[in-house]
């Protein structure tokens, strides 16, 4: 069975780019401050809401 995604090819070796959070902590592409930055990332995308401002973090989402 095939395994959907993108792949990167660091170190030698073929290497699944993380999807979400899980698989951010356990990628060996990256160094542990980037794979919790990662993590926090994916967590911030799927609780992003355009409608909730709550969940937009401090940022503005209206063009005025």
């Amino acid at each position: 069975m095939k395994d959907a995604g993108f792949f990167s090819k660091g170190g030698g070796t073929i290497c699944k780019v993380p999807s979400n959070d899980g698989e951010a902590l356990k990628s060996d592409l990256m160094g542990i401050l980037e794979k919790r930055r990662c993590k926090n990332f994916f967590i911030y995308v799927q609780n992003f809401n355009i409608n909730d401002p709550k969940t937009w973090d401090g940022c503005s989402f209206i063009i005025t």
